[in-house]
């Protein structure tokens, strides 16, 4: 009995450590992640704009990217660069010294294209 009793503990306590471990991992640093794809902001546009929507979603869904391109727009949130890329600045990262008009490489996370606005969104966005 007393075994039987020491044996459903340990397991106890061992379901207990995983389920705590997988609950309460650490969340994706992006600027330390190698980016898989590098890609200008117009390729990147034209793939989820004119070619199939749902291969291009498949091929950049949730993947780390390195993208160059011409700054549209800044804001203290967002950087949108031509022809139609929207990046959600990261809250660490610095954007200080670049204006509307500069070329820049931007590494960040590719969360989808938004059909309404015809931008592909991205978020956690740093410069390269």
């Amino acid at each position: 009995m007393k075994i039987k009793m020491i044996i459903f503990l340990s397991a106890l306590i061992i379901s207990l450590y995983i389920a705590y471990s997988y609950v309460y991992q650490s969340h994706r640093d992006i600027r330390k992640e190698k980016p898989k794809f590098f890609i200008s902001s117009d390729s990147l546009h034209h793939h989820f704009a004119q070619q199939q929507q749902q291969k291009s979603h498949n091929l950049y869904m949730n993947q780390v990217l390195v993208v160059e391109g011409t700054i549209l727009s800044l804001s203290q949130q967002m950087i949108m660069l031509k022809p139609g890329i929207s990046c959600l600045k990261d809250s660490s990262s610095e954007f200080n010294l670049i204006n509307v008009g500069d070329r820049v490489t931007i590494k960040a996370r590719c969360i989808g294209y938004d059909d309404l606005f015809g931008e592909v969104k991205m978020d956690q966005s740093t410069l390269n």
